[in-house]
């Protein structure tokens, strides 16, 4: 399985976070490609497993297509520097805060919330070398419910090496979450942290040998749950078998961290990447893994992702697909470990000054070995759907973002079964 620079195990805040991230892999994604010009693009932005944190819908945070980072701000030359700074305020009402139905479990309540941010993101670039660092905090104030108040913050630092030959790049976060969670169906506070490394080193203009690892671990401050990692270690052999597609037949190793234990596997992988200039990017991973259960028990399963981005000619609209199934291990007390299974799938048009999105997504958790109580939301059906608005204000350095979202849960257990719709609406400005 190709492995994501950055990768985490959690969705603390997406309006802390995802433009932070968007910023870190776009300069990395740039750094790789400029030394793999022959289309072998193996680091791949494949999608992550989530969590259960939901407070901000999809899409919401997501600055609208057409309002990308310049790459241009980060062309080859002797040095090269880049300092932003942006700040934002938003303001949310949630019909459904507590993720509750009204008599059952936590009840069903309605809140506003208003939630300032600030980041800033830095990048240096001098020769075969780029250093970079961002960081965001934003903090939630909640109207009615001031229990559920709370700070989400990260800083991470990335870096990268290229040569004729050589490549190699590295990744690492801190963030500190916190929001109701699905699983959990009460407020969680978290702190996590990743690190990841990547390198290549390239035999010919058609061949190339990669290895990636990466480690991430989430603890968890709110008593009654447990803290969880994850380690995962892939090797594979990159053939450009075309000029748009590579292959990359591999091993991947990993391991799964929690209270009740740990799950180790290894098996084969593959992957299969297809570009066509900026129009058809495809990305995919598939891998078989054999392993064993905390409690002896020998276990198979198959873990695959996909990332699919299309966007025409004319550039006023685009489409997007993410896919993936994988284990991780839950931090619900008495431990065990889920297969996860997430879809997500938006739509962006550019109108004028404006850009309107639509997505979808769907998300399937299923307790794989678990203690006989199922008292939390592990055993669940998620969906949601969600419509925004954005357009740039104020002589473009401000961005006016808006949207609606509904989502809905069905667990086995139904005092986790919830549904609800949020509105947003937030602007930012950038420095």
């Amino acid at each position: 399985m190709i492995l994501l620079l950055n990768k985490k195990h959690t969705q603390p805040d997406i309006a802390t976070n995802t433009d932070l991230k968007a910023f870190r892999l776009s300069v990395i994604s740039m750094f790789f490609l400029s030394a793999v010009s022959q289309a072998q693009d193996v680091l791949a932005d494949l999608p992550t497993l989530p969590m259960g944190f939901t407070d901000a819908p999809l899409g919401f945070s997501q600055a609208p297509s057409g309002f990308t980072q310049d790459d241009s701000a980060f062309a080859p030359g002797p040095t090269q520097q880049d300092f932003t700074m942006n700040g934002s305020v938003t303001l949310a009402y949630n019909s459904n805060v507590r993720q509750g139905i009204a008599g059952e479990g936590n009840s069903s309540s309605g809140d506003l919330t208003l939630s300032p941010r600030v980041g800033f993101n830095y990048l240096r670039r001098r020769d075969q070398w780029q250093l970079g660092v961002n960081a965001g905090g934003s903090y939630r104030f909640n109207f009615d419910n001031d229990d559920l108040d709370g700070f989400n913050g990260s800083i991470g630092f990335f870096g990268g090496y290229q040569s004729t030959k050589v490549v190699a790049s590295f990744s690492t976060n801190f963030s500190s979450s916190s929001g109701v969670n699905q699983i959990s169906g009460g407020f969680l506070e978290q702190i996590s942290y990743s690190n990841s490394l990547v390198a290549s080193y390239r035999f010919s203009g058609r061949t190339s040998l990669m290895a990636s690892w990466n480690r991430s671990a989430n603890y968890t401050q709110t008593s009654g749950f447990d803290d969880t990692s994850s380690s995962t270690f892939n090797l594979s052999a990159v053939w450009q078998a075309t000029p748009l597609i590579n292959i990359g037949p591999g091993i991947r190793y990993s391991r799964r961290e929690g209270e009740s234990g740990d799950v180790t596997s290894i098996g084969p992988s593959l992957s299969v990447n297809y570009d066509l200039s900026d129009r058809v990017k495809l990305r995919s991973s598939i891998g078989a893994n054999y392993g064993e259960l905390p409690s002896g028990e020998d276990t198979e399963f198959v873990n695959w992702s996909l990332s699919m981005n299309y966007r025409p000619p004319s550039a006023l609209w685009n489409l997007n697909l993410s896919m993936i199934q994988d284990y991780q291990s839950t931090f619900v007390e008495g431990g065990g470990f889920d297969e996860v299974t997430s879809y997500q799938l938006g739509w962006g048009r550019k109108i004028r000054r404006a850009n309107v999105g639509l997505s979808l997504a769907y998300r399937v958790t299923d307790p794989q070995e678990t203690p006989l109580s199922v008292d939390n939301g592990r055993d669940s059906d998620f969906f949601s759907i969600n419509a925004t608005l954005g357009m740039r204000v104020f002589r473009d350095e401000v961005t006016f973002n808006t949207g609606i979202s509904w989502q809905d849960q069905s667990a086995s257990n139904q005092n986790y079964s919830y549904d609800g719709f949020q509105y947003r609406a937030s602007l930012t400005w950038q420095f």
